[in-house]
């Protein structure tokens, strides 16, 4: 076939793919930023402490992130039917606009309404933005030749890896800098609005529709695609029975759906692995986490290049080049996630460099799935994305709501593995240890200070008061002969104190918004993590917390709480704090009846699980 034949080796078609490359970077980086901005919102010491820092809940910040998925997958099956109504130029203008505007008000809206009104620009945002990847599916569709597709396609998907990249390196930098965390969303802005006004001046929905093509390059798309006179103005039914009866499209469903966990998993939680895990600065932690996506963006050529000589020289078919590719770029990073799970922050080299090569190899799924959806049907792709689109992102609205989660419930399924059918036990056991332990109390305690707290826990009427009480008398009944390191001379010379023992058992903030300094206050005396955080004050408790390696997880009631905190403990074998040592031996021994090699031996605690029993 003659060049001729062929059209121009660079035409519009290309202009478009560049425009739809551009419109993925913007909205991308608009989309993304957020889990960078994020990190420099809730800790302003590692950034510019010149804009305000605010003091959100791990799970607070799960909804802010999650919430952009919300309004997402609502306007993913719309889009479909949008985009076959008025055409891709201008729905396409439309999110990216609307974006443009909530991108410029989210610091003013998040100074005055806070997280909830984060949330709520982030949901408009996705409601905006849902309406994309049906456009673009549909654009592509329109304007690519089948012996393009692979080229232009792949070209303009990986604008989602060059936008990951904007978004995870220039935000860092940008909060660093003068404008602070809002100008991430400034910028963002500024973008999104300079690429609408070239998308209105050099858009068209079709080759036919276009001022600026060329009569040979129109020609070509059109008879490549078999489209006759008249065909655009055309409304073709969708055929819906054979979507949903149609085996190829549920397996396309299920590879899009874990594609989307996947991704949206390292998009949304890698600035917070870098920074909580990893313990890196807002600078570092950007750059670094800009490093996956990067090798993103080069692979996507890489596969491109891969496939068009495939393709050329006819190694194999192009289900064959499809399903190869899509193998690679799923089952490799499936390892290389499962690897990061083991590594801690002495091992930062290697989880990034894992996370790296995750990111690399996923590279391929534009080609391997995403492009699919034309070969299945170009005159459906739209809607087609919609469905896939749609459903594929319901696990990114989950992915952030499930790390909030999920931070603590490996703690019990690993426990559970390690120690079968013990669980429950505190949690059952603790009411009818209560009148036990009072009765004793009201036997043993001597000091005037715990014998208050006691008579406070007896009239209480409140059950977390009670059992917050209860528990850190418990440091009472078994004091601690640890000694703290003075800080002139670094020698063992300060005695632990009651207060010292409560306090590393459980601490009491009247507000958690100043708790990272009071951590900090005590770990610099001992080794406190984790611990149990209870907010408010002793007759109306407000939260509930576990604090340990920079999480700070909120749960349901104090003895929950307690509870949690000893499994880490010992899901993760650390060391008890040497201030209250004995107390969780106590628990150990007396509620889970567990023995370990590495235990202290102490006979105040076996005198006092004697007492109990004894105690009708």
């Amino acid at each position: 076939m003659s060049v001729d034949q062929k059209g121009p080796v660079i035409g519009v078609r290309h202009l478009q793919a560049l425009l739809l490359f551009l419109a993925i970077v913007v909205n991308y980086t608009a989309r993304l930023s957020v889990s960078v901005a994020i990190v420099a919102m809730t800790d302003a010491a590692t950034t510019n402490l010149n804009f305000p820092e605010y003091d959100w809940t791990g799970q607070q910040q799960s909804y802010v992130l999650s919430s952009f998925y919300w309004g997402y997958i609502i306007t993913q099956f719309p889009a479909g039917f949008l985009v076959r109504r008025f055409g891709a130029k201008a729905v396409l203008l439309i999110p990216t606009l609307g974006t443009a505007v909530l991108s410029g008000l989210t610091p003013y809206c998040v100074t005055w309404g806070g997280w909830q009104a984060f949330c709520t620009i982030r949901i408009v945002e996705g409601l905006f933005q849902g309406l994309i990847f049906p456009c673009i599916h549909e654009h592509l569709a329109k304007w690519s030749p089948p012996e393009d597709r692979n080229r232009l396609g792949a070209f303009a998907y990986s604008g989602a890896d060059c936008g990951s990249v904007l978004a995870m390196a220039s935000s860092g930098l940008i909060a660093n800098g003068s404008m602070g965390w809002p100008g991430i969303f400034y910028v963002s802005a500024g973008t999104c609005g300079l690429w609408c006004v070239l998308w209105v001046t050099l858009g068209a929905n079709n080759a036919p529709s276009s001022r600026l093509i060329g009569a040979r390059e129109r020609e070509h798309i059109e008879s490549s695609m078999k489209r006759p006179d008249g065909f655009h103005a055309q409304k073709i039914p969708i055929p819906w029975r054979a979507i949903w009866t149609s085996a190829p499209f549920y397996a396309l469903l299920i590879v899009r759906g874990a594609q989307g966990w996947a991704n949206s998993t390292m998009q949304l939680q890698t600035p917070s692995y870098m920074h909580g895990v990893l313990e890196m600065d807002i600078k570092s932690n950007a750059l670094y986490s800009a490093l996956p996506f990067l090798a993103m963006w080069g692979m996507s050529y890489v596969y491109l290049i891969f496939a068009d000589v495939a393709m050329s020289r006819q190694w194999m078919s192009l289900t064959t080049l499809r399903k190869s590719i899509n193998t690679v770029s799923y089952w490799g990073p499936a390892a290389a996630l499962i690897g990061i799970g083991f590594l801690d922050k002495s091992q930062s080299s290697l989880a990034i460099a894992l996370m790296t090569i995750n990111a690399g190899l996923n590279a391929g799924s534009g080609i391997g799935s995403i492009l699919t959806i034309i070969d299945m049907s170009p005159n459906h792709s739209g809607m087609l994305m919609a469905i896939v689109n749609g459903i594929g992102n319901i696990f990114p609205l989950l992915t952030p709501l499930l790390v909030g989660v999920i931070v603590t419930e490996p703690f019990e399924i690993d426990f559970e593995f390690l120690y079968p059918g013990k669980a429950a036990s505190l949690l059952s056991k603790w009411d009818t240890f209560k009148p036990k332990i009072i009765k004793f109390y009201d036997s043993s305690l001597t000091n005037g200070f715990s014998q208050n707290q006691l008579a406070r826990a007896k009239l209480t009427t409140c059950k977390d008061s009670q059992d917050f009480l209860l528990a850190i008398l418990l440091n009472s009944a078994l004091p601690s002969s640890a000694r703290f390191k003075s800080s002139e001379n670094g020698k063992r010379t300060k005695k632990v104190t009651l207060a010292d023992a409560q306090e590393s058992l459980v601490l009491q903030l009247t507000t958690i918004s100043n708790y990272k300094e009071r951590i900090n206050e005590i770990i610099s005396k001992s080794t406190i993590q984790p611990f149990v955080i209870v907010e408010g004050y002793e007759y109306s408790f407000k939260n509930f917390y576990v604090y340990y390696d920079q999480n700070l997880v909120k749960v349901n009631s104090f003895i929950e709480s307690f509870d949690t905190c000893f499994k880490i403990f010992q899901v993760l074998a650390l060391e008890y704090p040497k201030a209250c040592e004995p107390t969780w031996l106590f628990i150990q021994h007396y509620f889970f009846g567990i023995n370990t090699k590495f235990d202290t031996k102490s006979s105040n605690v076996a005198s006092l699980i004697d007492a109990l029993n004894n105690i009708l």
